[in-house]
């Protein structure tokens, strides 16, 4: 169980902060008095016992509390995304490895190179649709919930559709993450029990960028997966950037301007390279990028890759102004549906949602689906 070492890690990050404030409101009184090195002195051991008590407390937690499995996976996931490119001394038991997972979330596993997966509970059938979760997500996003089917369930019905989720720690980097997904791809192109027709990736949110990114790298590494690529949807995703992580950029070289608040701009910018990389839609940091992009998708007329884009508004008319300024409260439809050098197939606007509904919107559901069956 991880559960401990989650409340471990929480309560160490969340320390740092407010030991350095303590320090910096107290400094100005402590020099007048001249008793700096007592005061020191009391604050190392003060903050030091309760680091060796919170450690003490996590392996306890460890051992003895039995969270709920689906709690503890769910808590690892968002540590991940906070923090996942940087877990210090918790890194090798929290972090999440990327993993192929069937709809019964039982992972693939191969042998070698050349061999099927040697654990799974689904049939291997000629067309694969791949499901990457977004930002401090798991897989359990896109199973049934709250009495709706999941995109999952849906695709699983299809008589000649495997769908797959991918779990990944979604505090790396969004390039990293992406060009391990394309080896994963190609692995599992090489070694599916039978000869694959087609490919449809889905990303969610950060999902959407991550696939786009492991679409660059298997171009430029010459996978041949990509040559079975057939669709690829992006629900929500922030191609264009989003605007909360622009807001906390922006207060954390607020808050570093002044000494007493410069630990908590130090605590924001702590954050994961995988949420800085949602400033700018991360996978185009330079123009450079933007060309080599662009020069990708000059595709080949035997294997053009359909682009389609999902996004909601929080208003009931998904063509109202207002609507298109909020977007879904956390990405703007601007920014879902129109990357920089991708011509979309297809975009479809939901309307009265907001972010984390867009996966269980039956219409969303259905949509997708159709896509990557016709």
């Amino acid at each position: 169980m991880r559960f401990g070492s989650v409340v471990a890690c929480v309560v160490e990050r969340v320390l740092v902060p407010v030991e350095g404030m303590h320090r910096a409101i107290a400094k100005p009184w402590i020099t007048a008095t001249g008793v700096d090195p007592a005061y020191d002195l009391m604050l190392r051991s003060v903050y030091g016992s309760i680091r060796v008590g919170t450690s003490v407390l996590g392996a306890g937690l460890n051992a003895h509390v039995k969270a709920e499995w689906s709690s503890a996976d769910t808590a690892v996931a968002v540590l991940n995304g906070l923090w996942g490119d940087d877990l210090g001394r918790h890194q090798d038991r929290l972090e999440t490895p990327m993993t192929l997972l069937d709809r019964h979330r039982a992972a693939l596993r191969f042998e070698t190179a050349e061999t099927g997966p040697l654990q799974t509970t689904e049939p291997a059938r000629e067309h694969v649709a791949i499901l990457v979760h977004g930002f401090a997500q798991n897989e359990t996003g896109w199973h049934r919930a709250h009495g709706q089917r999941g995109l999952l369930d849906a695709l699983g019905e299809q008589p000649d559709v495997t769908p797959l989720t991918v779990r990944y720690n979604s505090g790396r980097s969004i390039d990293d993450n992406g060009a391990e997904l394309a080896d994963l791809l190609e692995q599992v192109h090489r070694s599916w029990a039978v000869p694959v027709r087609s490919i449809g990736l889905v990303g969610y949110s950060m999902g959407g960028l991550v696939i786009a990114s492991a679409y660059r790298a298997g171009r430029a590494a010459g996978h041949a997966w990509v040559d079975d690529l057939d669709d690829v949807v992006s629900i929500g995703a922030p191609h264009r950037g989003a605007p909360l992580e622009k807001l906390v950029h922006a207060a954390s070289l607020g808050l570093g301007i002044a000494p007493q608040t410069r630990p908590l701009a130090d605590f924001l910018n702590a954050r994961s390279q995988g949420v800085k990389d949602l400033r700018h839609g991360a996978i185009l940091h330079t123009e450079h990028d933007a060309l080599e992009m662009a020069a990708v998708l000059e595709e080949d007329p035997a294997t053009v890759v359909d682009w389609h884009f999902v996004a909601g508004v929080i208003t009931a008319d998904p063509t109202h102004p207002f609507g298109a300024i909020v977007g879904d409260l956390i990405v703007r439809p601007a920014s879902s549906t129109e990357p920089r050098h991708v011509e979309p197939a297809n975009v479809h606007v939901v309307g009265g949602v907001h972010h984390l509904d867009l996966l269980h919107e039956a219409p969303v559901v259905d949509t997708i689906v159709e896509w990557l069956t016709t």
